[in-house]
This record gives structure tokens, sequence and C-alpha cells, in this order.
């Protein structure tokens, strides 16, 4: 069974994090080998050995993110009684942090949004929000966002 992949559907990654994850488990509790693929090409990313049962298996991809572009990414498992291949997974690459809603332009838009979830409070970057990632929507997240205020890229 594979589940909880990051970066999961329609979630965003930064430039900077180069980094698939899935948790893997089996019925038998057998040690897998956890191959991760791109799926426009299936090239492999990384092929991981000996991952224990009911583990998160990482890839690191040392791939360059190239704004708003889209990715597809896949895995396979196998072990002496499994064999699976996972669904597709796809995400979209960004390098900017402080375009909140992903528009390519730094607006009032990207301020709302975070004067909506103002005070909130979540793990670190819990939301798109928290552009300063230390898990609290504030005057720090509005800043931030408003130095960059205008910019297109």
């Amino acid at each position: 069974m594979i589940k909880t992949p990051n970066p999961a559907n329609n979630s965003w990654v930064e430039i900077d994090n180069h980094n698939l994850s899935v948790n893997v488990s089996n019925n038998q509790g057998e040690i897998m080998n956890v191959s991760f693929y791109w799926a426009n090409n299936d090239s492999l990313i990384e092929k991981i050995e000996d991952v224990l049962n009911n583990t998160i298996a990482h890839a690191n991809s040392s791939f360059n993110y190239t704004n708003y572009q889209n990715y597809s990414w896949y895995v396979t498992v196998n072990s002496t009684h499994y064999d699976n291949q996972s669904a597709l997974w796809n995400f979209t690459g960004e390098a900017h942090i402080w375009d909140v809603d992903r528009s390519a332009d730094i607006t009032l838009t990207d301020l709302t949004s975070i004067a909506t979830h103002y005070k909130e409070t979540g793990d670190n970057h819990w939301i798109r929000q928290d552009t300063t990632s230390n898990g609290v929507i504030s005057l720090s997240d509005l800043t931030y966002v408003t130095y960059h205020y205008g910019e297109s890229y």
C-alpha cells in the first residue's frame, strides 16, 4: 500500500525543495524496494532498497524545477509477495513563497489572503499564507509579501 505522497496532487513545492516521499507498507510486513519515476518519460529519479514496512521512503531529485511548471511522478514498490505501481501524482513547481495565490503577480489578493488567516496557527508553513514558515500567520507574513508587492515574473 502506498499512501500520503509528498508532494501530493495539486500541492506546491518550492524550487529548493527536491524531496519526494511516500509512506509504504504491505500485508506481509516485508522489506521493500521503492522506485520513484518522472511520469512524462518514465525516467528513474531514485531507487531506495530495503525499505522497512510502514515507513516513509524519500527520493531526492536534483531536477531544476521551473516556475509554475506542472510535474507528474509515480512510485513502484516491490517485495517478495508485493508488487504495485502507485497512482499518478502531480505538483506545480514554483520559486516564490510570497506569491500566495500563485498568479505570478504579487497583488492585493496575496495580502488579502494572509489577512483572512491572520493569527491562525499550525505547523511551520502549514498553509501557503505562512510565508515566513514559523507556524503563525502574523504581521511578518504581511510584511514579507508587501516587500515584493507589485512584482511580476
